[in-house]
């Protein structure tokens, strides 16, 4: 008679089973992070150094100077009491400040102002050029006209320009100079008229160029 047999007991054992005798294979080695690179050191030269505080000054004081004028402006001042208001903060802030600070802010301050004197008056004369035009001014005369216009009158406003003023100012030299003015027949004497013959055009454009500085 055949006696029952336990097939599992004759199975080979599992891998790893602690009754088999064999070792289970080692996991595999985290290989080591790589380590990052050092950043390569910034050196800077004195005048690097002076250039950059120069444009961080400059920068913080236009920045400071529209803030203020942003906030007066806000509270319903006009333009006018908008800069004295600046004005006043300034000086009443200059105590806070080294000297090394405050002369910096000044500097950075005139230059900011220098600028927008110099794009103002290049807005003005550009108005000049234009009105102009509308004076029949001739072509020849344009720049002695400009030149002795008094514009110092005149207001830029958020980069508008005070066309009346720069009127009134041109027209104060052709009260004395009314010869400078075209006359009525374009072709008799070469002036800044619109709508006038190539002549005239050419002349005009001329001008223009002069007026600007271009050649």
């Amino acid at each position: 008679m055949l006696k029952h047999i336990n097939l599992q007991l004759l199975a080979e054992p599992a891998a790893g089973d602690p009754g088999s005798g064999s070792t289970p294979p080692a996991a595999p080695a985290t290989p080591p992070a790589a380590q990052p690179t050092p950043p390569a050191s910034v050196t800077f030269t004195a005048d690097q150094l002076t250039e950059i505080d120069r444009i961080t000054t400059e920068r913080a004081a236009r920045v400071n100077q529209s803030a203020l004028k942003s906030y007066f402006q806000g509270q319903g001042m006009t333009e006018e009491q908008a800069a004295e208001a600046i004005k006043v903060y300034k000086e009443t802030n200059k105590s806070k400040l080294t000297p090394e600070a405050q002369a910096q802010i000044e500097a950075a301050n005139t230059k900011a102002a220098e600028a927008m004197s110099q794009a103002n008056t290049i807005l003005i004369k550009a108005d000049a050029t234009i009105q102009a035009a509308t004076l029949q001014i001739r072509a020849d005369r344009m720049e002695t006209v400009m030149s002795m216009a008094d514009f110092k009158a005149v207001k830029v406003t958020d980069g508008k320009v005070d066309a009346a003023a720069v009127k009134t100012a041109l027209e104060a030299v052709l009260a004395k100079f009314p010869e400078w003015k075209t006359t009525t027949d374009p072709n008799s004497t070469p002036g800044f008229k619109v709508g006038a013959g190539d002549n005239a055009t050419g002349a005009n454009e001329a001008a223009l160029r002069r007026a600007f500085g271009l050649k």
